[in-house]
């Protein structure tokens, strides 16, 4: 017996709108210059959003805003290390208020324990812990968030598992 798709043949497009309902709403997404930022953001597109996209690869994140769905879709640049740059992301989104941000922006770095550095411990707890929840905060702050809005952090399953090498990115997506 075959089973026929609740949605009438169409285009993934259509499916995604269909799926996630995103049509008319504006969504944040960190580090949408490249893997699983770039692929959020593409699919929120697809699904009907209007992008704020941020990233520190201006190049990058272009190309990722020309490979978006849709119109309206703005970058701001940020190398969320700054904390300047936290809270210029977040007034730069001031414009407008947020249906949603998305919180891909990430750091790995593959390393023996033995040889982890300050720099590179900060750095990556840094960048995937305190980073989303301090541009959330100002975002909160400026109330850049409607009523009902979401705030999805990225983690991994890196937080559960015991991976040699990966002990500051796995701790951060634990605290995340």
């Amino acid at each position: 017996m075959m089973t026929s798709s609740p949605f009438p043949a169409s285009t993934p497009q259509d499916t995604a709108r269909a799926l996630f309902g995103l049509e008319g709403k504006t969504v944040l997404v960190t580090g949408a210059s490249s893997g699983i930022g770039r692929a959020t953001a593409q699919w929120c597109a697809a699904a009907g959003a209007r992008l704020i996209i941020s990233g520190r690869d201006i190049p990058r994140l272009e190309a990722t805003r020309a490979s978006l769905a849709g119109e309206g879709h703005r970058t701001l640049p940020a190398d969320l290390k700054d904390a300047d740059a936290l809270q210029q992301l977040a007034a730069g989104c001031a414009a407008e208020i947020l249906d949603g941000a998305v919180h891909c922006a990430g750091q790995q770095g593959q390393m023996p324990m033995k040889s982890v550095s300050d720099a590179l411990l900060y750095d990556t707890l840094h960048v995937n812990f305190h980073a989303p929840v301090m541009l959330t905060r100002h975002l909160l702050a400026r109330r850049g968030f409607k009523n009902g809005a979401s705030i999805l952090f990225l983690s991994s399953i890196a937080a559960l598992t015991g991976t040699i090498g990966v002990a500051p990115y796995s701790a951060s997506k634990a605290a995340l």
